[in-house]
């Protein structure tokens, strides 16, 4: 006779805990081996249609009769088993009637326990093309790791990323009667729009498929094991129903990442304290590892904060601080352009509004003020605020003088005494665009976001208060977190009863945009009509990545100007004119800056009163200048490192550094030989950062001071070849017209690879060194020898050419591979190299070789990425349209901070045509040279001008000419600055519009323009693709005595430029059969170069610069005339006026971001 199955452990049902008892029965009956009810005419009830009313104990047993389900993984060979649920006893016949005609017991059996709806999104369909099964579906999991696969590419080329993989529970259909089963190895997909069910595995697997005209069944061993049947779309809908696993909306348990997301990605050291300290109720962590958070990256700064020596108040209401945030680019969805936060002194509890206009200020302030003396029964003593006038005006002193409230206000271009609140406004706009990254959520719900960045910043701890919260302090109680979700997260509401039909859905998928007030109540969106509602009953899908908002919307840039201004803001007239003047339309901006410009040597004084505009604590001493970009909190010595705030980063990166040079094998410990001398050496260290800034790694070298290395003795040749942009740019522009892919990779220590040929010591750093007082005896190149560049670049160089590439001889750097009769371009830059190939195939088998399937993985670790940032250069590449755009757009931004020239005005040309710069006396020279940073500046500024900015490239050269002596009027170079501000996005752009690789060139002259030397300026350009590839602006070494002669010289140089191309082109499969095309805007300079015409004028010319001649002979070049209004090359060879400035840059294809192509 069957047991009983014991359910005294399950609660009594009293008509409000459903869930519950549902799943505490579903427990005893799985304990008891039972997986499913597949039989039977009894169910369990529905949380809407149980009486309320407590079951007695013989009642728990009343579920129905049932018979396990037989269960069998799909694709696997094991046997089925099944187990029998004993008929429980009933008490009479009757009282068996009145059950099952009771209305709380009408639900099939049939219906699975925590079955999905089965909707298109929720089916199963079966996919012939599927390598794997996948959904994207994260509750469907009851087993799940995360993984970091690649992508998975759709046959609409469209690729989306594997998040996890893991064990899926089903329910299939077979003769009638549901079995329980499980499907493994399934993908986390998102972005997925059906669940696939891979063909492939089963048949793997030994399974056959037989597809007829309406169905389809999975056959194993002869049993079928699976049916599915055929839609209105000719595709097979597996007869599936997924058993969703139900904590994965309930668990409130979660790791750090999640609890820092939900949490307004508040302060991690915050987050690990009130876990620590119990400050908080409801969260439970699984996690406690550190990790990574891009939306922080994107949505925080980092700056240290001002010190503060007040005492803090003890009385929470009694000292309030204020600030107005805004004006914000974007509405909200009420309309407000401007938020106002209280901060309590005593507590640190803040409070928020939203305004329409500063004028509602005073409102605010009255409202938050009532919501004080009701709280604590005493009106404010102390306010304290900016200059604003917001604040600063006859109505607010007024009331403040009324109600006998102190009001403190911070002098001008003096933060520090509102010290509690400088960041504050900051902080939470932070906080705010984390969250709205994080989700992709559109900007006008900057709002939503701030309100829930404030809301969970009470909750959670902050320095100025220890061992609490402020949320406890000003509301006398522990706050609990287990009810909060993450910002944006998929919200599933129920509908109020009356509000739906039987037949319509019971809920309504909603957006989770914060909470309501102090409440624990949902604020949710509904994205259709804009309109928020107030729920606690939600089931959330935190995974799930919102969808609602992709059609209409674009993601959140919240003006990073009015961040600044809310930091920096003083609040008086001159920061209120300065938001002002930035709204003026460009060409108003353009022609005040050029009228101030030609009067700015007569109006010193006022240039030095207009500087008031610019906050006092950005200003910087000049020593702080850099000769680079490198940040200062970089530590020089082994003793610094130690001794800072990074400390244990520096450490880890000396331990990996040693660590890899063990691995290497990069020397043994040997006494010193008699006869022999060794080098000492240090530690350098250097923080990786990403194209945005953000620090991606600390790194440690261990270096030879390689300077005192004698030749012949512990080094010979050091030679080694490095690529030129002008390569990089002609590879970039050819695999547009290609239609090539790219990708980036680095060598991991490369220079510890190269095998030495000398015989080399080295001593030990004192930190590392042994009592022995051993050296090492180098067997590989070491960072800081002088032959260790050239060590590398032979071991790499004699690899690729085993491997089958050819060495170029335009350019060392360059090979060209051919592999399955497809070709292989490689440039190596050191370590950093570029690969290029017909399709991701082709390039995918050449990295393996490289990488993961050749032996050389031993030595080498090569790491692959996007081509997103090479050698400085930001490349943007769009395969669907055929371009590519290549731009310096954070070089810029770094450029620009280092200078102090963020909040200057900017103008559309870098070089004034109307100002003639001169030499200046020596003793001017010396006095400037310790207070103007001219040489670190021109620096910066012609990288810039050699990789992705040759409209600059004349302004450059320009200046440059004056390193060594320079004047005030030199600082000009402020200008470009300013220039580069106003197009900080240009960049140049490739397009596979334009005549596939034709390589055409300009070249021109300007005559004697130097006004000391009367030497001419030279300056050529050429083009592939719509964009230029190489470009050059340069002094000519001896004085022309004609304009047709300083013609005649532009043109040689640009010959042998062409020349150099030309060979470059054809060793990389792309010859130029045709003579490439020379354009000049001189015709006696075009008849000199056809004939030898103009004796008289052309005797003297030197032999050399009559190459261009011999290669016009040789049908290498052909010179084409072309009016000066369309030289493109005049851009390199003098200032030109706005109009025709932008005119040619137009046409040199070098353009904005969101480059419109026109053709």
């Amino acid at each position: 006779m069957a047991d009983r199955i014991d359910l005294t452990s399950v609660s009594k049902f009293d008509g409000r805990n459903y869930q519950q008892w549902r799943f505490q029965i579903v427990c005893a009956l799985k304990a008891k081996g039972v997986f499913g009810i597949t039989s039977g005419t009894e169910a369990l009830p529905s949380a809407e249609n149980v009486a309320p009313r407590t079951l007695c104990e013989d009642e728990y047993g009343r579920v129905g009769s049932a018979t396990c389900s037989q269960s069998r993984e799909l694709g696997s060979t094991e046997g089925t088993f099944r187990s029998k649920l004993p008929n429980l006893k009933r008490t009479n016949k009757e009282q068996k009637k009145n059950q099952r005609n009771n209305s709380a017991f009408n639900v099939e059996c049939q219906e699975a326990l925590y079955v999905a709806p089965q909707s298109d999104e929720d089916k199963w369909i079966m996919d012939s093309g599927a390598s794997a099964h996948m959904t994207h579906h994260r509750e469907f999991f009851w087993k799940f790791e995360e993984t970091s696969k690649n992508d998975v590419a759709l046959a609409n080329k469209q690729e989306l990323p594997i998040k996890g993989i893991g064990t899926v529970k089903i329910e299939k259909l077979i003769d009638g009667k549901w079995y329980e089963s499980t499907i493994t190895n399934v993908l986390y997909v998102l972005n997925l729009k059906r669940n696939l069910f891979s063909e492939g595995v089963l048949t793997k697997k030994g399974m056959k498929i037989i597809k007829e005209q309406d169905s389809a069944k999975v056959i194993e061993k002869k049993n079928i094991v699976a049916y599915a049947i055929r839609e209105s779309n000719n595709l097979y809908a597996m007869l599936f129903r997924t058993i969703v696993n139900p904590e994965a909306n309930v668990v409130s348990r979660g790791d750090l990442k999640l609890w820092h997301e939900r949490l307004g990605h508040v302060n991690v050291k915050s987050l690990r304290e009130m876990i620590k300290k119990n400050l908080v109720e409801g969260v439970k962590m699984s996690d406690v590892n550190n990790f990574f958070c891009e939306g922080c990256q994107y949505g925080k700064q980092y700056k240290l904060p001002f010190s503060s020596t007040e005492r803090r108040k003890t009385v929470p209401g009694e000292f309030i601080y204020c600030d107005l945030g805004g004006p914000m680019n974007t509405l909200s969805e009420s309309g407000a352009k401007y938020f106002i936060l209280f901060k309590d002194d005593a507590s640190a509890y803040r409070t928020v509004m939203f305004l329409k206009h500063k004028s509602d200020s005073f409102d605010c302030f009255k409202q938050y003020a009532s919501l004080c003396k009701n709280k604590f029964g005493q009106m404010i003593k102390i306010l304290r605020s900016d200059n604003g006038t917001e604040f600063n005006n006859a109505v607010f002193q007024e009331f403040l003088k009324r109600h006998g409230i102190q009001h403190e206000t911070t002098a001008p271009y003096t933060p520090e005494q509102n010290a509690r609140l400088e960041r504050e406004n900051r902080t939470v706009v932070e906080s705010a665009r984390s969250m709205l990254y994080t989700k992709d959520l559109p900007k006008n719900l900057w709002a939503e976001a701030i309100n829930t960045a404030v809301y969970v910043l009470n909750r959670t701890p902050t320095t100025q208060v220890l061992n609490s919260t402020p949320f406890e302090i000003w509301h006398g109680r522990k706050p609990t977190l287990d009810y909060i979700r993450m910002f944006g997260s998929e919200a599933y509401v129920l509908t109020p009863k009356g509000k739906h039909t039987k037949l319509d859905p019971k809920g309504k998928k909603l957006i989770l945009v914060g909470y309501d007030k102090d409440s624990t109540n949902n604020r949710l969106l509904d994205p259709v009509t804009k309109k928020i509602t107030i729920s606690r009953n939600v089931i959330f899908n935190e995974t799930a990545e919102v969808k609602l908002f992709r059609k209409n919307t674009v993601l959140i840039q919240l003006d990073n100007q009015n961040l600044e201004e809310m930091e920096n803001k003083e609040g008086n007239k001159d920061v209120q004119i300065k938001e002002e003047e930035d709204i003026q339309i460009e060409e108003e901006e353009d022609v005040q800056i050029e009228e101030e410009e030609k009067s700015e040597e007569d109006n010193q004084l006022k240039e030095k009163e207009a500087r008031v505009l610019r906050p006092r604590e950005t200003l910087r001493l000049p020593k702080r200048y850099e000769s680079n970009l490198v940040e200062a909190d970089v530590p020089l010595t082994f003793d610094e490192a130690m001794n800072s705030s990074d400390s244990k980063k520096w450490k880890a990166a000396i331990e990996e550094e040693l660590d890899a040079l063990n691995q290497n094998d990069t020397w043994e410990l040997v006494p010193l030989p008699p006869d022999k001398r060794s080098i000492s050496s240090k530690w350098v260290f250097k923080v990786k950062r990403y194209p945005d800034g953000r620090i991606q790694r600390h790194k440690a070298r261990l270096v030879a001071r390689g300077f005192a290395q004698i030749e012949g003795v512990d080094y010979s040749e050091t030679y080694a070849p490095t690529t030129r942009y002008d390569t990089i740019q002609v590879l970039l522009s050819l695999s547009v017209s290609r239609g090539l892919k790219i990708s980036q990779f680095d060598v991991k220590t490369a220079f510890l690879h190269g095998e030495l040929e000398e015989e080399v010591y080295m001593d030990l750093p004192d930190e590392v060194k042994e009592s022995t007082n051993r050296v090492c005896k180098l067997k590989k190149a070491l960072y800081g020898l002088k032959q260790a560049p050239r060590c590398w670049n032979r071991k790499f160089n004699n690899f690729l050419q085993e491997f089958g590439f050819r060495q170029c001889q335009a350019d060392k750097c360059v090979y060209n591979g051919e592999f399955e009769e497809k070709t292989v371009l490689l440039v190596i830059y050191v370590d950093d190299g570029l690969i290029l190939a017909k399709d991701y195939k082709t390039l995918t088998k050449v990295l393996n070789v490289l990488n993961l399937l050749n032996e050389l993985k031993r030595v080498f670790e090569i790491t692959v990425n996007e081509p997103g940032y090479y050698l400085g250069m930001e490349i943007k590449q769009d395969e669907k349209d055929g371009l590519i755009f290549i731009h310096g757009t954070s070089y810029i931004d770094r450029l620009l901070k280092k200078f102090n020239m963020e909040d200057a005005k900017t103008i559309s040309i870098p070089a004034d045509p109307h100002v003639i710069l001169t030499r200046n006396s020596e003793a001017e020279e010396n006095n400037l040279e310790e207070k103007v940073p001219y040489r670190e500046a021109i620096g910066t500024l012609m990288f810039a001008a050699l990789t992705t900015r040759p409209d600059i490239m004349f302004a450059v050269n320009l200046l440059s000419r004056f390193q060594t002596n320079f004047n005030s009027n030199h600082w000009n170079v402020k200008r470009v600055l300013r220039y580069l501000k106003e197009t900080r996005d240009f960049g140049i752009l490739y397009s596979k519009d334009y005549e596939n690789t034709t390589l055409i060139g300009y070249s021109d002259a300007d005559y004697a323009n130097d006004r000391k030397t009367r030497r001419s300026t030279t300056g050529y350009v050429f083009l592939m693709c719509g964009g230029p590839v190489t470009w050059a602006c340069q002094r000519q070494k001896s004085v022309s005595l004609s304009t047709t002669e300083a013609e005649y010289v532009a043109a040689s140089n640009a010959t042998r430029e062409a020349v150099w191309l030309r060979q470059l082109l054809s060793e990389v499969g792309e010859e130029q059969v045709n003579a490439t095309t020379l354009c000049v805007d001189n015709q006696s300079a075009i008849k000199l170069i056809q004939n030898p015409v103009f004796h008289k004028k052309s005797k003297h010319i030197d032999v050399s610069y009559h190459f261009v001649r011999e290669k016009y002979e040789e049908n290498v070049i052909n010179v084409k005339y072309v009016p000066t209004t369309e030289q493109l090359a005049d851009i390199y060879t003098k200032a030109l006026p706005k109009v025709a400035f932008q005119k040619i840059r137009f046409l040199l294809n070098i353009k904005a971001n969101n480059y419109p192509v026109i053709t």
